[in-house]
């Protein structure tokens, strides 16, 4: 297996032998290698697999089919293809000047703050002008903190492993970003005894406590105005209303049965989109004419400086394009070394 970044794997999707070719994205699920999606590098879209958008669960393969399409919309959200609908929210954010979201665990999953929230709610745009706010703080219980980090670590299950390996890569992409101009990330509470992840009996007192130390945080500084707790779990947004927290229920969005358009308004490489399947998907396979790649996110060593960079395993199953000679010959190159550096 060979390790890249995704800079070299944005340069492989752009070589000649590929370029404006459909890309066919497999996942195995037992002994069947089943299609996640079609990418048109011609047509720069993204079409999901019918098979997907399941709406009965009744058996063992169709119960699959819908953890995968769980996963599929995590992925997309994560990459910025699938957008909650933040526009209901924009009148309630846009008449302050500063902002505390107190956030639920379940949005780093999602990456629901970098794809999203930053590009929606912060500096909201209104005709010829920029409304409030400009300054946004995030504030995220230790609790929430603990509990990615001993999934991380400990989860038996691979996908969910995966999932809270990349939201520490969220967290630490949002505290590097020195050019995210009045955006904080803090850190609060602590850790109480019997909070035991080891176990799902305390979800509900974990859950109560990440409301309860947003609630102290407010508190000690005097901040009430501008305040709200982020959260993709709806039972979490009424009991934090009911406790006195403004909440805002982020919907995930379902899957959509037409094709997605890369060339939005907020543009979205393929390489981050591959990336993103990697995490939800392992192994991620891709097919195409003379060619089969699998792409991993995980593997025997990788550290978090490797989540950090944006690193990816590589397999070259089939190469009949000699695809794989092209981009060692790209790699030396002086002007796409510089490109991947910068």
């Amino acid at each position: 297996m060979e390790i890249i970044d995704i800079c070299t794997l944005e340069t492989l999707l752009s070589a000649v032998q590929i370029r404006n070719k459909t890309l066919n994205l497999f996942t195995t699920i037992g002994s069947e290698d089943i299609q996640l999606c079609s990418i048109n590098l011609d047509d720069n879209e993204l079409k999901v697999n019918e098979e997907l958008l399941i709406t009965e669960v009744n058996d063992k393969r169709s119960r699959l089919l819908s953890d995968s399409n769980s996963r599929m919309v995590n992925a997309l959200m994560r990459s910025a293809l699938l957008k909650p609908n933040l526009n209901k929210f924009r009148l309630q954010i846009s008449q302050w000047d500063d902002v505390i979201f107190g956030l639920d665990t379940n949005i780093f999953y999602t990456c629901t703050i970098t794809s999203s929230i930053l590009d929606d709610l912060l500096k909201i745009p209104s005709g010829d002008f920029i409304d409030t706010p400009d300054w946004m703080t995030f504030v995220f219980s230790k609790v929430g903190m603990g509990e990615i980090e001993n999934r991380a670590g400990h989860s038996h299950n691979p996908t969910n492993r995966r999932q809270c390996l990349r939201a520490i890569q969220e967290i630490m992409m949002i505290n590097r970003s020195k050019d995210l101009e009045g955006i904080s990330l803090l850190l609060t509470g602590s850790i109480p005894p019997e909070i035991d992840y080891s176990t799902s009996t305390t979800n509900t007192v974990r859950d109560s406590t990440i409301r309860e130390q947003f609630r102290s945080f407010l508190k000690t500084i005097d901040f009430h105005k501008g305040s709200y707790f982020l959260t993709q779990d709806f039972n979490s947004a009424v009991l934090a209303e009911a406790e006195g927290l403004k909440s805002l229920y982020i919907q995930k969005p379902n899957l959509p049965e037409q094709a997605i358009d890369f060339h939005t308004s907020d543009k979205v490489n393929v390489s981050e989109v591959l990336y993103e399947l990697a995490v939800s998907f392992q192994p991620l396979i891709l097919k195409m004419d003379g060619l089969e790649l699998e792409f991993f996110s995980e593997w025997s060593g990788k550290n978090l400086n490797s989540w950090e960079n944006w690193m990816m395993g590589i397999k070259w199953r089939k190469d009949d394009i000699k695809l794989n000679e092209e981009i060692q010959k790209l790699k030396k190159q002086e002007i796409n070394q510089k490109i991947c550096a910068g």
